[in-house]
């Protein structure tokens, strides 16, 4: 356990050095979305101290390390390349907590990025487990069974976010047109109304699986119950679809097609 708490210490420093710079920058950005680009960057961070800091350099151990680069990477530069487009504009929730929240600025420091280091700990526990306390494992089915469900949700954020991304450009060229649709619906998006979210919360299910069997995998799970949990029910989807109430094609959209879990879309 002393191992366990050790990397755990270290890697929540990182953490706040880290979390700190990037509401210094939101802070002089006027932007809080900033903190988006830093999510993916952060588990990367958290992945690499853990590594280095425990020197356990075994296949298991690499290979999450690596998956959470490549996963951490795709994120950052999606995000990142479409908020430099509008690093003057803040995100609608961000904006909306500046105008109504007290003591701005402290509760942004706390609330915002704070919050979201702690969250990227707590989500990063079967990786600082697997670290910490395995060897490394003989449960070769396990670790190709979580890079197979961690490769199904890459492939649902990937393709949605650049489904998304093309329907976005699309619709800032025609959306003077009649008729031109308002929402997105198409490809991965006919199958779930947030295959980007969706696509977030299994790859997660992947990594958990990944390290079953290693020394005590199974506090592990307490990382895609809570990101499956923040998607479901708090800033992930109830968060977006409050945003289109009351639209007739949001409406119709979402009478048809599944919420998380994706599946043909109803006649």
């Amino acid at each position: 356990m002393n191992a366990f708490i050790d990397t755990l210490i270290v890697s929540s420093y990182a953490v706040f050095i880290f979390m700190s710079y990037f509401y210094f920058v939101g802070h002089f950005l006027k932007n809080n979305g900033i903190v988006d680009v830093a999510w993916g960057l952060g588990f990367m961070l958290i992945g690499s101290v853990a590594l280095f800091f425990n020197g356990n350099y075994n296949f298991l151990n690499i290979l999450l390390v690596l998956m959470t680069v490549v996963w951490g990477l795709r994120l950052t530069l999606h995000l990142g390349t479409r908020n430099l487009k509008k690093v003057k504009t803040e995100a609608w929730r961000y904006k909306k907590w500046r105008d109504n929240w007290s003591f701005f600025e402290l509760r942004a420091f706390l609330q915002i990025y704070m919050l979201q280091g702690f969250l990227m700990l707590l989500i990063s526990t079967p990786m600082l487990l697997v670290q910490t306390y395995n060897k490394d494992s003989n449960h070769n089915l396990y670790i190709i069974a979580g890079v197979l469900i961690w490769l199904i949700g890459l492939f649902f954020e990937t393709i949605g976010d650049f489904q998304l991304r093309q329907f976005i450009s699309i619709k800032e060229k025609y959306s003077n047109r009649p008729n031109f649709p308002k929402i997105m619906k198409y490809g991965v998006w006919s199958l779930t109304r947030h295959p980007n979210y969706f696509g977030e919360a299994t790859l997660w299910w992947g990594f958990f699986l990944a390290t079953i069997g290693t020394d005590n995998w199974y506090f592990g799970i307490i990382a895609p119950i809570t990101i499956t949990y923040l998607l479901l029910f708090v800033s992930g989807v109830p968060m977006l679809e409050k945003k289109y109430e009351g639209d007739p094609e949001w409406k119709e959209y979402k009478r048809k097609t599944s919420v998380f879990i994706p599946r043909l879309p109803k006649v």
